[in-house]
């Protein structure tokens, strides 16, 4: 868990189980990002059916859900703004992923640290809604 700008504490655990169900299973997995951010973030680990779709479609797909998703939310530190998908699988061996096969949502933010500046630098290929 980590804190807004604001100084509001965010449930990481919550907002990522929401997230993902509410991505329709285009994801498989999220790590929510934003931490002394004016608004939460997310990076996307996409789904096989994801994976497979034209990427106009797919970035389509994500927008809205993602939209549809933070409308939902009902406050900053449930409400997911800004996505970025996540360029390669989860690493064990760099400490990304637990012995029970899920996310380390610290070590995913410590190892992703350029594509979190890129995603609040509202960098190209980022969602935003």
């Amino acid at each position: 868990n980590f804190k807004l700008n604001t100084g509001t504490w965010v449930a990481v655990g919550a907002v990522r189980a929401a997230l993902v169900d509410a991505m329709g299973g285009l994801v498989r997995d999220a790590v929510i990002v934003g931490e002394n951010a004016a608004e939460l973030g997310a990076l996307l680990l996409l789904s096989d059916r994801a994976q497979t779709m034209p990427e106009a479609e797919r970035m389509a797909a994500l927008t809205q859900a993602l939209a549809q998703a933070a409308k939902a939310a009902t406050g900053s530190a449930s409400r997911v703004r800004r996505a970025a998908i996540l360029p390669r699988a989860p690493s064990f061996e760099l400490g990304e992923v637990t012995e029970r096969g899920s996310l380390n949502q610290r070590a995913m933010r410590a190892g992703h640290q350029d594509l979190i500046a890129a995603l609040y630098g509202d960098a190209p290929g980022c969602l935003r809604v």
